[in-house]
């Protein structure tokens, strides 16, 4: 089973389209769990309490949020990848 696996990978295009975004969340865990955790506390200043939406808002403020934490992941992947030998390798 192992092998199946490792033969997809090799195949051309597997790191594009929703298995790429799947392959960016998935290289930096704990960075996108961290950022997640501030992105989604957020407060818009001036509102007092967190107002409680309908279903259809929180939907696109939750797709807007994962966004942005792709291409937050996106770029600490980068930032990771050019220092090899640092503390970010854990994070």
């Amino acid at each position: 089973m192992m092998y199946i696996g490792m033969r997809l990978q090799e195949r051309p295009g597997f790191n594009e389209g929703l298995t790429g975004v799947l392959l960016t969340y998935g290289r930096s865990p704990l960075f996108f769990y961290l950022t997640h955790l501030w992105l989604y506390k957020l407060k818009l200043p001036g509102i007092g309490r967190t107002p409680v939406l309908p279903m259809f808002p929180t939907l696109i403020l939750w797709v807007a949020g994962l966004a942005v934490l792709w291409w937050l992941c996106d770029r600490y992947e980068r930032i990771k990848r050019s220092r090899p030998k640092s503390l970010l390798q854990y994070i």
